[in-house]
């Protein structure tokens, strides 16, 4: 949350496009929003059992699989 400024102004500076106070708003909201959207979700482990088909639902880390950012939404 800190950082949301400076990076604001980096991302126009560099791109060329938007408005500061823009960015701090949207990145503000989508950092706060995808946060408190998965803080609580269980994202690692057993995350199921199903004991009539006898499966076991399991998630495994394996890191950042792509990530892809717009010139136009720095």
């Amino acid at each position: 949350a800190d950082a949301r400024i400076p990076l604001a102004k980096m991302a126009v500076a560099e791109s060329g496009m938007g408005i500061v106070e823009d960015k701090v708003i949207k990145n503000h909201f989508a950092s706060e929003y995808i946060y408190n959207a998965y803080k609580d979700e269980k994202t690692c482990g057993v995350l199921s059992e199903d004991d009539t088909f006898g499966t076991i639902t399991i998630a495994e880390p394996i890191g950042i699989i792509c990530g892809i950012v717009p010139t136009t939404n720095p």
